[in-house]
């Protein structure tokens, strides 16, 4: 057997089980997605952004504690002990149903608690594919561990609605630990297979950051993260835009709630699957035939023309197509190809100061653009909230350039 021929041996089922581990906590998130929301429309719109701030804090306290504990304590350790926690709170939820219903203060705690993991465990996530893997193997397997991403959020979603309709709602949270528990199996299989096979994948090193807040400190001391930071920041207020403008355009659509609910259930399933068809059959090409540069300004380029569209011409018809575009290009395009430039940051940032912008700078987008849009569209209207977004679509644009001819990815071709 060759070298290339043993290679392909060890990474064809190292790349199973990391398609299959995003899968799962993807399927998990999209599975009781449903739940917290509801749990959403029961607190009342009027707390939404209450309800942000307190993730926000919550996320950055979190994640403070993560950088501090990740450099004395070993990752499968920390992984291991976490998940296993969340087991446990579900399982106890799961009995404690009732009490989740009628509690407000549980109600906050879900809310906040599962809006803080959905955004943190995505990110560590990814933080664990890029630390494993180099440059040339990244570009060869992310786009497929993205599909498996996509894979799962569809998957969820699909059983979220028939459970919810079928059954009873409080065994999404029996679903949703059962969901852990695999996952937890599958990301330990993922680590075993990285140590026995260790001259082929990167080797886990320890910490050398001396304060649990240097992260933040990389973030504003390198070019490099500091545009990845504000591309996460910008998006997320962008996505928070759109989400009140399919507020107001959906509510004008129709009066009927059935109608509502199947032009969103129809939003969501074609931005699935067009993320998942560009994921599977377009991504390899396109990184294969086309430069970074290219591909990392194409959809905020068109994000923003899309927005200049839907302010001329309010519609259905260019909403869907906005919101897929905004969307899909960032979870089919943008975010492999971002992770793939992690590749090349140190082993600190790639668990600490990667987390932060991926986390930290995202919720804060949200933060930012649910009071901004709610100042403004309370006062001024929709349209001129539209009209607000093109200066941050601008400097999207060249954000994007600017991490596009950076030195980390001069060579990513």
């Amino acid at each position: 057997m060759t070298k290339r021929d043993r290679e392909k041996q060890i990474l064809k089922p190292w790349l199973f089980r990391s398609i299959s581990g995003f899968f799962l906590i993807n399927c998990c998130n999209f599975l009781l997605r449903p739940l917290r929301d509801e749990i959403g429309i029961t607190i009342g719109t009027a707390h939404i952004q209450w309800l942000f701030s307190g993730t926000f804090i919550i996320l950055l306290l979190f994640s403070l504690c993560f950088a501090f504990f990740i450099k004395r304590i070993k990752l499968r350790i920390i992984l291991n002990g976490l998940y296993s926690f969340l087991i446990i709170m579900l399982l106890i939820l799961f009995c404690s149903y009732d009490d989740l219903s009628a509690k407000p203060l549980l109600q906050w705690a879900f809310f906040i608690g599962w809006s803080v993991f959905n955004l943190f465990s995505i990110s560590l996530y990814w933080s664990l594919m890029v630390h494993l893997l180099d440059k040339d193997r990244a570009k060869a397997s992310f786009g497929y561990i993205a599909a498996g991403g996509s894979a799962g959020a569809i998957a969820g979603s699909a059983l979220a609605g028939f459970v919810s309709h079928w059954g009873d709602t409080s065994f999404l949270l029996l679903i949703g630990s059962a969901l852990l528990f695999l996952f937890l199996y599958n990301q330990n299989k993922i680590l075993y297979l990285s140590q026995e096979e260790s001259k082929y994948f990167i080797k886990l090193k320890p910490y050398s950051f001396r304060h649990f807040w240097q992260p933040i400190r990389y973030i504003f001391q390198s070019s490099f993260l500091g545009a990845m930071a504000a591309s996460n920041f910008i998006y997320a207020i962008m996505n928070t835009f759109l989400y009140y403008e399919q507020l107001s355009l959906v509510e004008n659509f129709s009066q009927d709630y059935i109608e509502k609910t199947t032009l969103l259930a129809l939003i969501a399933t074609i931005i699935n699957t067009t993320t998942l068809i560009i994921q599977l059959f377009l991504f390899q090409k396109l990184i294969a035939h086309s430069r970074s540069n290219f591909l990392l300004t194409a959809v905020p380029l068109l994000t923003l023309l899309s927005f200049v569209c839907l302010i001329w011409q309010p519609s259905i018809i260019l909403l869907i197509l906005s919101i897929t575009i905004h969307r899909a290009g960032n979870y089919s395009i943008i975010k492999p190809l971002r992770e793939i430039l992690y590749t090349n940051i140190t082993t600190d940032a790639k668990f600490g100061a990667k987390n932060f912008a991926d986390t930290i700078f995202s919720r804060g987008g949200d933060l930012a653009g649910s009071w901004w849009c709610g100042l403004i569209a309370e006062g001024l209207g929709i349209k001129f909230l539209l009209i607000s977004v093109i200066p941050l679509g601008i400097w999207w644009v060249q954000n994007s350039r600017k991490l596009a001819n950076h030195d980390f990815y001069l060579h990513s071709k």
